[in-house]
């Protein structure tokens, strides 16, 4: 049967660009085109908005140049880092509100 689409709420994809150029600055900020994943993400959207995301983890410095499911594929660990940031201003928001 497969996963059904992931669906983006648009107020909180608005909300996460927002957060995400106030953390990173714009030019580290893309919105991405349409992209058609397989996510299981999508059930957890079916239930609360949400936003799927993706964090930048490539470094050529460190030889993380390889696509998903390329079998030398690995990430820059200091980009968890990046996401972290990213979530605890985002929960900041939430509370301030």
């Amino acid at each position: 049967m497969g996963y059904p689409p992931v669906v983006n709420d648009e107020q909180e994809t608005a909300r996460f660009f927002r957060e995400a150029v106030d953390v990173f600055g714009a030019d580290h900020v893309q919105k991405s085109p349409m992209l058609m994943p397989a996510e299981d993400f999508a059930y957890y959207l079916q239930q609360i908005p949400g936003c799927f995301m993706f964090v930048g983890a490539g470094n050529p410095e460190k030889n993380a140049i390889y696509p998903h499911h390329h079998p030398k594929f690995d990430f820059d660990e200091d980009a968890m880092q990046n996401a972290v940031k990213l979530f605890i201003a985002m929960a900041k928001g939430y509370t301030a509100e």
